[in-house]
């Protein structure tokens, strides 16, 4: 599989429990139109930020979902200030914190998606 290209990668995958308390937020964007290059320097700003775990294109009215991992409300809130809202063209947030984690997987069904 690795040689066909499936495997992109191996990780060791850490209980974030033995590492401390941490919240996960899940974020919506609102964005405004942006240029070739602010599109560029959004994506690179996304990709060298640590704590955003994923960050997806949506449907509706919002256009983008991050997920980030966060030490407490008062570090989100002042990483919402110091962050997030400098990335190009974000125009508005929208949060939601989880209370708790009820399943967790990075494992994909190889089985194929359209035998559900």
């Amino acid at each position: 599989m690795r040689e066909e290209g499936y495997i992109k990668g191996q990780v060791a995958l850490l209980d974030r429990k033995q590492l401390g308390d941490a919240i996960i937020v899940f974020a919506t964007l609102k964005m405004a139109a942006l240029s070739d290059k602010q599109r560029e320097d959004f994506l690179r700003k996304i990709e060298i930020t640590p704590e955003i775990l994923e960050c997806h294109t949506i449907f509706g009215e919002r256009d983008i979902m991050i997920k980030v991992i966060a030490q407490s409300l008062e570090w989100y809130q002042k990483f919402i200030f110091k962050v997030v809202l400098k990335l190009p063209g974000v125009i508005d947030i929208v949060s939601t914190v989880t209370l708790s984690e009820l399943k967790h997987t990075t494992a994909i069904p190889v089985r194929g998606f359209a035998s559900v």
